[in-house]
Protein backbone atom coordinates (compact mmCIF):
# COMPACT_ATOMS: atom_id res chain seq x y z
CA UNK A 1 0.00 0.00 0.00
CA UNK A 2 2.63 2.32 0.58
CA UNK A 3 4.54 1.90 -2.19
CA UNK A 4 0.93 2.48 -4.25
CA UNK A 5 0.64 5.50 -2.28
CA UNK A 6 4.11 6.99 -3.35
CA UNK A 7 3.82 6.09 -7.10
CA UNK A 8 0.67 7.58 -7.27
CA UNK A 9 2.23 11.43 -5.40
CA UNK A 10 -0.30 10.25 -2.34
CA UNK A 11 0.81 12.58 0.50
CA UNK A 12 -0.36 10.52 3.00
CA UNK A 13 2.25 7.72 1.90
CA UNK A 14 4.98 10.33 1.36
CA UNK A 15 4.27 11.85 5.13
CA UNK A 16 4.57 8.37 6.51
CA UNK A 17 8.02 7.65 4.46
CA UNK A 18 8.98 10.86 6.15
CA UNK A 19 8.42 10.44 9.09
CA UNK A 20 9.60 6.56 9.28
CA UNK A 21 13.29 7.58 7.79
CA UNK A 22 13.66 10.48 10.21
CA UNK A 23 13.04 8.12 13.13
CA UNK A 24 15.28 5.38 11.39
CA UNK A 25 18.03 8.06 11.36
CA UNK A 26 17.68 8.85 14.77
CA UNK A 27 17.55 5.45 16.05
CA UNK A 28 21.02 4.99 14.03
CA UNK A 29 22.29 8.48 15.36
CA UNK A 30 21.65 7.14 19.25
CA UNK A 31 23.18 3.53 18.55
CA UNK A 32 25.67 4.41 16.34
CA UNK A 33 28.55 1.56 17.57
CA UNK A 34 26.26 -1.45 17.19
CA UNK A 35 24.71 -0.10 13.59
CA UNK A 36 27.93 0.35 12.01
CA UNK A 37 27.65 -2.23 9.77
CA UNK A 38 25.53 -2.29 6.56
CA UNK A 39 24.14 -5.65 7.71
CA UNK A 40 22.69 -3.85 11.18
CA UNK A 41 21.13 -1.35 9.69
CA UNK A 42 19.40 -2.91 6.91
CA UNK A 43 17.90 -4.92 9.59
CA UNK A 44 16.91 -2.80 11.56
CA UNK A 45 15.77 -0.23 8.90
CA UNK A 46 13.63 -3.37 7.29
CA UNK A 47 11.80 -3.84 11.23
CA UNK A 48 11.23 -0.34 11.77
CA UNK A 49 9.36 0.42 8.15
CA UNK A 50 7.30 -2.94 8.51
CA UNK A 51 5.97 -1.82 12.32
CA UNK A 52 5.92 1.54 11.46
CA UNK A 53 4.24 1.41 8.32
CA UNK A 54 1.79 -1.15 9.84
CA UNK A 55 0.59 0.94 12.51
CA UNK A 56 0.57 4.61 10.72
CA UNK A 57 -1.33 2.67 8.20
CA UNK A 58 -3.92 0.77 9.99
CA UNK A 59 -4.61 4.23 12.16
CA UNK A 60 -5.34 5.50 8.54
CA UNK A 61 -7.97 2.94 7.29
CA UNK A 62 -9.70 3.25 10.36
CA UNK A 63 -9.83 6.77 10.43
CA UNK A 64 -11.46 6.49 7.16
CA UNK A 65 -13.65 2.98 7.78
CA UNK A 66 -16.94 4.36 8.29
CA UNK A 67 -16.74 6.54 5.18
CA UNK A 68 -15.55 3.81 2.62
CA UNK A 69 -18.24 1.09 4.28
CA UNK A 70 -20.70 3.86 4.05
CA UNK A 71 -20.08 4.34 0.39
CA UNK A 72 -19.92 0.43 -0.74
CA UNK A 73 -23.38 0.44 1.35
CA UNK A 74 -25.19 3.09 -0.48
CA UNK A 75 -23.50 1.82 -4.04
CA UNK A 76 -24.65 -1.70 -3.21
CA UNK A 77 -27.91 -0.53 -1.50
CA UNK A 78 -28.28 1.38 -5.29
CA UNK A 79 -27.26 -1.62 -7.26
CA UNK A 80 -29.50 -3.92 -5.51
CA UNK A 81 -26.94 -6.43 -4.93
CA UNK A 82 -28.16 -8.46 -2.00
CA UNK A 83 -24.99 -10.53 -1.47
CA UNK A 84 -22.48 -7.27 -1.62
CA UNK A 85 -24.80 -5.24 0.78
CA UNK A 86 -25.03 -7.74 3.31
CA UNK A 87 -21.86 -8.97 3.82
CA UNK A 88 -20.73 -5.32 4.74
CA UNK A 89 -22.30 -6.23 7.97
CA UNK A 90 -20.77 -8.23 11.10
CA UNK A 91 -22.19 -11.58 11.80
CA UNK A 92 -23.82 -9.94 14.66
CA UNK A 93 -25.85 -6.93 14.31
CA UNK A 94 -28.06 -4.49 16.34
CA UNK A 95 -30.49 -3.81 14.01
CA UNK A 96 -33.92 -1.57 14.02
CA UNK A 97 -36.56 -0.18 11.90
CA UNK A 98 -39.71 0.93 13.78
CA UNK A 99 -42.63 0.67 11.63
CA UNK A 100 -45.69 -1.38 11.08
CA UNK A 101 -44.83 -4.89 11.09
CA UNK A 102 -48.17 -6.52 10.27
CA UNK A 103 -48.09 -4.65 6.75
CA UNK A 104 -44.55 -4.49 6.17
CA UNK A 105 -43.21 -7.77 7.51
CA UNK A 106 -39.44 -6.22 6.78
CA UNK A 107 -39.41 -3.66 9.44
CA UNK A 108 -38.45 -4.22 13.23
CA UNK A 109 -34.98 -6.16 14.36
CA UNK A 110 -32.35 -8.18 13.57
CA UNK A 111 -29.65 -9.68 14.71
CA UNK A 112 -27.05 -11.45 12.11
CA UNK A 113 -26.21 -11.12 8.96
CA UNK A 114 -29.15 -13.66 7.12
CA UNK A 115 -31.42 -11.76 8.88
CA UNK A 116 -30.32 -8.56 7.57
CA UNK A 117 -30.00 -10.19 4.06
CA UNK A 118 -33.74 -11.35 4.54
CA UNK A 119 -34.38 -7.75 5.07
CA UNK A 120 -33.34 -6.90 1.62
CA UNK A 121 -35.02 -9.34 -0.47
CA UNK A 122 -38.35 -8.94 1.50
CA UNK A 123 -37.84 -5.14 0.87
CA UNK A 124 -36.62 -5.58 -2.91
CA UNK A 125 -39.72 -8.45 -3.49
CA UNK A 126 -42.39 -5.85 -2.39
CA UNK A 127 -41.31 -2.87 -3.19
CA UNK A 128 -40.16 -0.18 -6.14
CA UNK A 129 -37.64 2.61 -5.61
CA UNK A 130 -38.88 5.92 -7.70
CA UNK A 131 -36.64 8.31 -6.52
CA UNK A 132 -34.57 8.61 -3.85
CA UNK A 133 -31.79 11.62 -2.70
CA UNK A 134 -28.86 12.23 -0.24
CA UNK A 135 -28.93 15.34 1.54
CA UNK A 136 -26.63 15.27 4.06
CA UNK A 137 -24.15 12.82 4.41
CA UNK A 138 -21.98 13.00 8.39
CA UNK A 139 -18.79 11.38 10.17
CA UNK A 140 -18.34 11.47 14.18
CA UNK A 141 -15.60 8.85 14.65
CA UNK A 142 -16.51 5.44 13.39
CA UNK A 143 -20.45 6.08 13.29
CA UNK A 144 -21.92 7.73 10.18
CA UNK A 145 -25.74 9.74 9.58
CA UNK A 146 -27.27 9.89 6.57
CA UNK A 147 -29.96 12.50 5.92
CA UNK A 148 -32.62 12.44 2.57
CA UNK A 149 -35.71 11.48 1.03
CA UNK A 150 -37.30 8.89 -0.54
CA UNK A 151 -40.46 7.76 -3.15
CA UNK A 152 -41.15 4.49 -2.87
CA UNK A 153 -44.02 2.43 -5.08
CA UNK A 154 -45.39 -0.63 -2.92
CA UNK A 155 -46.52 -3.22 -5.24
CA UNK A 156 -49.04 -4.71 -3.13
CA UNK A 157 -51.33 -2.14 -3.39
CA UNK A 158 -49.59 0.30 -5.90
CA UNK A 159 -49.51 2.80 -3.40
CA UNK A 160 -46.57 5.37 -3.25
CA UNK A 161 -45.07 5.84 0.01
CA UNK A 162 -42.67 9.52 0.12
CA UNK A 163 -40.71 10.08 3.34
CA UNK A 164 -37.47 12.04 4.68
CA UNK A 165 -35.13 8.86 6.10
CA UNK A 166 -32.20 9.89 8.56
CA UNK A 167 -29.87 6.33 8.43
CA UNK A 168 -27.44 5.84 11.65
CA UNK A 169 -24.51 3.09 10.32
CA UNK A 170 -21.51 2.39 13.37
CA UNK A 171 -18.68 0.64 12.10
CA UNK A 172 -16.42 -1.29 13.85
CA UNK A 173 -13.66 -3.76 12.30
CA UNK A 174 -14.55 -2.98 8.63
CA UNK A 175 -18.13 -4.09 9.25
CA UNK A 176 -21.37 -2.42 10.03
CA UNK A 177 -22.37 -3.64 13.60
CA UNK A 178 -25.32 -0.91 14.24
CA UNK A 179 -27.97 0.13 11.89
CA UNK A 180 -31.01 2.45 12.51
CA UNK A 181 -33.23 3.73 9.91
CA UNK A 182 -36.09 6.39 11.07
CA UNK A 183 -38.60 7.03 8.07
CA UNK A 184 -42.23 8.31 8.01
CA UNK A 185 -43.76 4.79 9.41
CA UNK A 186 -47.28 6.38 8.72
CA UNK A 187 -46.63 7.12 5.03
CA UNK A 188 -45.33 3.39 4.69
CA UNK A 189 -48.19 1.78 6.09
CA UNK A 190 -50.77 3.76 4.76
CA UNK A 191 -48.95 2.35 1.10
CA UNK A 192 -49.51 -0.82 2.83
CA UNK A 193 -53.06 -0.08 3.86
CA UNK A 194 -55.57 -1.98 1.35
CA UNK A 195 -58.66 0.99 0.32
CA UNK A 196 -62.13 -0.16 0.07
CA UNK A 197 -63.12 3.13 -1.50
CA UNK A 198 -63.46 2.23 -4.98
CA UNK A 199 -62.83 6.01 -5.73
CA UNK A 200 -59.31 5.86 -4.72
Amino acid sequence: MLVECLETGNKTGKTIYKIAMENFAKIIRDKKSFFSTSKNRMTLFTNCMTLFIKDKITSIMEINQPERIVQFFLKFLAERNIEKISGLFSENVDWYIPGDENKANWLGRRKNMQEVKAFFDLLWRNTLPLSATIDKLLFDGNTAVIIGEFSTKMLRTGKTADSLFCIYITVENNLIVRYRLIEDSYAISDALTISNNKDE
